[in-house]
């Protein structure tokens, strides 16, 4: 595995950030930064060996550090919403940022994705290994407990990535970390609109105005939402869809295909929901990699996840770590080409 580092650019305190340059002989290509643990950019070859840029993100460092979507970055320490920006945890409420007023979103105002992390590289003939290391303060964004958080990326040859997160604490917290990558498998030629999507699922959760769960769970099938077999993106879509029980969690839960290209992504992991966004907000104003500007549904997340808002609803699992315990989870994106 070729792997390369070098440095990315420095935070306003100074401190020198870096980026590592992966690559497969298959032919995958992976940017990824210490910052925010950012993926950057996947380039990948089409079924003719065309190589492009299938993800959302920026060749500079200042345009990470200004106003963007968590574009490719780790989110947390709560992925998603938590209605009123407040958890009570054993009789004690506690106030997280209000960055998405009245609620919380991802981690708040300046969460994992606007921190720098510590990393390790451990590499050989047949993979990469990047392990990040970052331990978020008591009271960080609001959360209670000093949490030290693990994401490993481990690119394989055969352009298999697998991502482990982990996180330890001393005081009582709720964690829900995810990669927040955008896709487009054409190269961003056209909105998300021309893929096609299949999620094993049977239901999703039901909104409220605010994107806040109510606590019920909606059938797919009944509100056509089903994608169970493959079928064309509708949009807009800002939905967690629950996973489907199965007890061999290596098959793929979900799987993105863009026919005109061969490309494809499937995923598998071990939690019991997927947030699916569909590009909704962008409006044209970013600019990333080649000079293309994100256009409204030019790309779609596919957030592995617990769901949201389950700090204040008793119904869904538990997303509570106390002192003792070990938060970890595992996803698995295995980047192909249909012939």
């Amino acid at each position: 595995m070729k792997v390369t580092e070098r440095i990315f650019g420095k935070m306003p305190d100074g401190r020198e950030v870096k980026i590592f340059e992966l690559e497969t002989s298959a032919g995958l290509g992976m940017s990824i930064t210490n910052y925010g643990c950012i993926i950057t950019s996947i380039r990948m070859p089409d079924r003719n060996g065309k190589v492009e840029e299938i993800s959302a993100g920026f060749p500079q460092l200042e345009s990470y550090l200004g106003e963007h979507p968590y574009f490719g970055a780790i989110v947390g320490r709560f992925a998603n919403r938590i209605g009123g920006a407040s958890f009570v945890i054993d009789g004690k409420k506690y106030e997280l940022g209000k960055n998405q007023d009245p609620n919380h979103l991802h981690g708040g105002f300046e969460g994992l994705d606007k921190k720098l992390w510590d990393c390790k590289v451990e590499a050989s003939e047949s993979d990469a290994k990047l392990i990040f290391r970052y331990k978020s303060p008591d009271l960080e964004e609001g959360y209670p407990g000093n949490l030290l958080c693990e994401v490993m990326y481990s690119l394989l040859d055969n352009n298999f990535l697998w991502m482990s997160f982990s996180a330890e604490t001393d005081a009582p917290t709720h964690v829900n970390l995810t990669h927040h990558g955008y896709y487009n498998l054409g190269g961003f030629k056209n909105k998300i609109t021309d893929h096609l999507l299949q999620l094993k699922s049977s239901s999703y959760l039901e909104l409220d105005e605010s994107f806040i769960p109510t606590g019920r769970l909606l059938d797919c099938k009944e509100n056509d939402m089903d994608y169970n077999d493959l079928r064309k993106v509708k949009v807009p879509l800002d939905n967690c869809f629950v996973m489907d029980e199965d007890p061999d969690y290596l098959q793929p839960k979900v799987r993105l295909v863009h026919e005109p290209s061969g490309r494809s992504l499937s995923i598998r992991s071990t939690q019991p929901g997927v947030q699916v966004y569909t590009g909704n907000f962008l409006d044209g104003t970013l600019k990333g990699h080649n000079d293309v500007s994100y256009m409204q549904h030019s790309a779609i997340c596919l957030e592995t996840q617990d769901f949201p808002d389950s700090p204040n609803k008793p119904g869904f699992p538990s997303t509570l770590l106390r002192p003792g315990e070990r938060y970890e989870h595992m996803v698995f994106y295995q980047f192909d080409v249909v012939k």
